[in-house]
């Protein structure tokens, strides 16, 4: 195989651009296709990209080695199913469905094909968040877990709040815990119309059943951007803030005082492209990102029935 990894594209939306930016920036991966139905969207790549408006044509031509799937959330089942029942390795955008049944479909079609799937939950890439995990590995215990995350926008009709922003939130906790919590709750703490959408603040609460708890508000309608991820064990403290110019801080006197921790600087999305390549090259099949996402779908699944019987 060419030491350089052609990858097509599904969706050129805000999320696509930033695919297409970064594999501009990025030895060794090449943008050779991307599938958009918006005739504009030849303008964002370089002459040599072929731009098709359907996705199926594109797939089952062929002639790149890898898919990255950044379409709203109800059609990615349908693209990544077509993809890995060819092994075709493929990147899926965050959350990975809308629906429990879908993800499980998905996961029994990568273990059946052996296939190459990633979910793109970013802060998992982000290597300050590495960095808080390893560390995390080390204590003998975690006592709770807190998040808060938001901004203003975006008020988007393919995705609300609970699984457009909840997705990063659920993906960390279960990243750092690896097994699924014993209670869910989730209640809305606000929602107000705004232009083009819905503004809202849910707040989840998740026990585990070893007495662990964690807490994530997550919104939509903050002045400005908050992604902070706190998790706490005796006197110390780790918090990633991928907003901060420090993304981790360390205190050891339960909170009082911190100290920035030094991580590299490779911004996450370089960092998922660079591996997914890498993967491709080595052929290594590894679902463990899809069995995440899975299972980030069940939760987020069990925290809408919960908002469905507290606005009942």
């Amino acid at each position: 195989m060419n030491n350089n990894i052609r990858l097509a594209l599904v969706g050129a939306g805000r999320w696509g651009r930033n695919y297409i930016q970064t594999i501009d920036n990025l030895d060794g991966v090449t943008l050779t296709h991307l599938a958009s139905s918006n005739p504009d969207s030849t303008g964002l790549v370089n002459p040599n990209c072929m731009v098709v408006p359907n996705w199926r044509p594109m797939i089952e031509k062929g002639g790149f080695e890898g898919l990255i799937i950044a379409t709203p959330p109800a059609t990615h089942a349908e693209i990544a199913l077509a993809a890995i029942e060819i092994k075709l390795p493929v990147i899926i955008e965050k959350p990975l469905t809308l629906d429990a049944c879908e993800a499980a479909i998905l996961t029994e079609a990568a273990e059946k094909h052996d296939a190459q799937v990633l979910v793109d939950h970013i802060h998992l890439y982000n290597p300050a968040f590495r960095v808080l995990k390893t560390m995390v590995a080390g204590w003998n215990r975690i006592d709770k877990i807190e998040s808060r995350s938001g901004k203003w926008g975006p008020f988007r009709n393919d995705a609300p709040v609970l699984w457009d922003w909840g997705a990063h939130d659920i993906a960390m906790l279960l990243d750092i815990i690896g097994d699924l919590p014993e209670n869910v709750s989730a209640k809305q703490i606000g929602s107000y119309a705004v232009e083009g959408g819905q503004a809202e603040s849910i707040a989840i609460d998740l026990k585990w059943k070893t007495g662990l708890t964690a807490k994530a508000e997550i919104n939509n309608h903050w002045s400005e951007k908050v992604k902070r991820f706190e998790v706490y064990s005796d006197a110390e403290v780790l918090v990633y803030d991928d907003v901060a110019v420090q993304k981790l801080i360390r205190s050891i006197d339960g909170g009082k005082n911190f100290n920035p921790i030094k991580v590299p600087s490779d911004p996450p999305l370089t960092v998922i492209l660079r591996e997914f390549a890498q993967a491709i090259r080595d052929n290594v099949k590894d679902i463990s990102g899809l069995l995440l996402g899975k299972r980030v779908v069940s939760v987020l699944s069990e925290c809408q029935a919960s908002l469905k019987e507290r606005l009942v």
